[in-house]
Order: structure tokens, then sequence, then C-alpha cells
């Protein structure tokens, strides 16, 4: 019994690190999208406070 408790709350930590990788994986795919398009001039940025 004790021992499928800690198999069930491993198996939950991996189903999270598993969603955190591909949530993770997408956002660098947006980001290298985004600055392409930047980059390119494809969208334009105006009037951006540093």
């Amino acid at each position: 019994p004790e021992q499928h408790q800690i198999a069930h709350i491993l198996s939950t930590v991996d189903k999270k690190i598993e969603v955190a990788e591909r949530r993770k994986a997408t956002l660098k795919e947006l980001f290298k999208t985004m600055l392409h398009k930047l980059m390119t001039g494809e969208i334009r940025v105006n009037k951006v406070e540093i």
C-alpha cells in the first residue's frame, strides 16, 4: 500500500514535469518565431520604453 502511494506520487510528479517541459518548448518556439518576426520587420514595435 505504501509503495503504491509513493508510485502514485512519483507518477503525478512525472506528469507535471512533462507538462512543464512541453510548455517550455512551446514558449521557446514562440520566442524564436516572435524574435524572427521582429528582426525581419514583419512586426513593428513603436514607442518602447526601456
